[in-house]
């Protein structure tokens, strides 16, 4: 495995790890609080964890593709809730088990990829030129900032 992939690897692994901790730190009472984001509780948030990586992982195939442009009237916060909405009603061991999952088929489709193709530019979900590199480093992010999200709810109240 090249250094680049590696270095991306080690991004999502390390953002994975936080997530998994911030995930295990939380009693069953204090997935349905509310969060720092005022719209999900940490059930919510972890059901959107939960499409976020396929979704991230469809998007660089199109990416690499050629049709990754979005269609005219896509919305990505309409997706997001309409996501969430699908998988609220799931356990968080059924969460886990997806999140499991979806991140054996990222790191599948990493190591497949090639040093060129990183570097394939096409639009992410937000509109923006982004290589597939980027989206990789997205995931990590989103995954990070989405840990730090959930574990506020320990300090709620229902």
């Amino acid at each position: 495995m090249g250094e680049r992939k590696a270095a991306l690897r080690a991004q999502i692994d390390a953002s994975r790890q936080e997530l998994l901790t911030a995930i295990h730190a939380m009693a069953d009472e204090e997935w349905d609080r509310p969060t720092s984001n005022p719209s999900w509780t940490a059930r919510d948030i972890l059901a959107h964890l939960t499409a976020a990586e396929p979704g991230l992982l469809a998007r660089m195939r199109r990416i690499l593709d050629g049709t990754s442009e979005l269609p005219a009237n896509f919305d990505l916060n309409t997706y997001n809730a309409r996501q969430v909405e699908k998988r609220r009603a799931s356990t968080v061991t059924e969460m886990l088990t997806s999140l499991e999952e979806s991140r054996t088929e990222m790191l599948r489709f990493l190591d497949g990829l090639s040093e060129e193709q990183l570097d394939v530019r096409g639009w992410n979900a937000r509109r923006q030129e982004a290589t597939v590199a980027n989206i990789l480093e997205d995931l990590a992010r989103h995954e990070r900032e989405h840990a730090r999200d959930i574990l506020t709810a320990r300090d709620q109240r229902a």
